[in-house]
């Protein structure tokens, strides 16, 4: 089970947050131009202005709404607060991404930033200590594309190159290796030999687009290396 989600909404910028009201999917109660967002695990919900964000990640206990003025607001049932509800970047948002208990943005300049919690090494610091502060993961390369499950995440390089970090148990990352990635060692490229076009992360499995139209997978099921 994925816990991202991506919403794209007709653009609006907004010059402040917005005050989100509870609501029930069943009912739909949210006021004309509002749509009803669920956490994972809970039936209540929240009104979200479908004019004032562009992208939508939802976690297990927490959310975030991209606005159009390249900042976020995030809201959270965590009792520990690791999601601030407006949190502090080094450049403007392009994309938002939700694991499990983590969050993740791809910035402007294609860095990336992740927060929240950390014991699966998904924030990339190469520790498992937990941060409410929004942390830089060092990559050495712009990301282009960013993608969350559970407790990992995948971001695809300038280069067609993937790198992720995070839970790798299932071998889900294609690097050959079973483990976590991210806890006590900083993410790595893949070693595909074709240049990637697409990908998709599950929780235990990767499966990736070749430029030249191929699709291989690894992870769950398959033999822990992403090969052409």
């Amino acid at each position: 089970m994925m816990y991202a989600a991506f919403v794209v909404y007709t653009l609006t910028v907004t010059t402040g947050p917005v005050a989100p009201t509870t609501c029930t999917v069943e009912t739909n109660n949210c006021t004309p131009g509002n749509a009803c967002v669920t956490f994972t695990d809970a039936d209540e919900g929240l009104c979200v202005n479908q004019d004032a964000y562009l992208d939508i990640a939802v976690g297990h206990a927490h959310m975030c709404g991209l606005r159009g003025d390249g900042l976020l607001d995030c809201w959270d049932r965590d009792p520990r607060n690791l999601f601030p509800t407006t949190p502090t970047l080094d450049a403007y948002v392009v994309e938002v991404v939700a694991g499990h208990n983590h969050i993740c943005a791809l910035l402007e300049d294609g860095r990336v930033e992740c927060w929240g919690d950390n014991r699966m090494g998904q924030l990339g610091q190469g520790s498992t200590t937990p941060s409410a502060t929004p942390m830089h993961v060092n990559l050495g390369i712009a990301v282009v594309e960013l993608q969350a499950a559970a407790d990992a995440t995948c971001g695809l390089t300038e280069n067609s190159t993937l790198i992720c970090w995070g839970d790798n148990r299932e071998g889900a990352f294609g690097i050959g290796t079973t483990g976590i990635i991210g806890d006590d060692e900083l993410p790595g490229q893949h070693s595909a030999t074709q240049a990637i076009d697409d990908f998709m992360i599950a929780d235990d499995h990767i499966c990736v687009d070749t430029t030249t139209g191929e699709t291989a997978c690894a992870g769950k099921s398959w033999n822990g290396k992403i090969r052409f």
